[in-house]
């Protein structure tokens, strides 16, 4: 029976789940979608406590779809120098 006791004292250790994680940084995500004359930047920012903010930009000249991705970028950079942000974890598609 000690084997048994053993075991389970051994195996329950291994199934526990861990302990959740805290998240000690912000989380960004952008985009850049391009139009005919303009393009438009979209981006969210996570907090380390799940608190979602979204931002939108409409850009009013011409540019390239590469170029309409690096101002969502270089925006949310900003931003996120104007919020005091510390730690960041950016997510995009390009």
């Amino acid at each position: 029976s000690q084997v048994l006791a053993d075991f389970m004292a051994e195996w329950t250790e291994v199934q526990m789940p861990p302990a959740p994680v805290e998240r000690e940084y912000w989380t960004m995500y952008f985009d850049g979608s391009l139009m005919n004359t303009s393009g438009s930047v979209g981006l969210v920012f996570i907090s380390p406590l799940g608190v979602c903010m979204q931002y939108a930009i409409l850009l009013h000249f011409p540019a390239s779809n590469n170029v309409v991705e690096y101002v969502a970028l270089v925006n949310g950079l900003c931003i996120t120098v104007e919020l005091g942000i510390r730690r960041l974890d950016v997510r995009g598609d390009s």
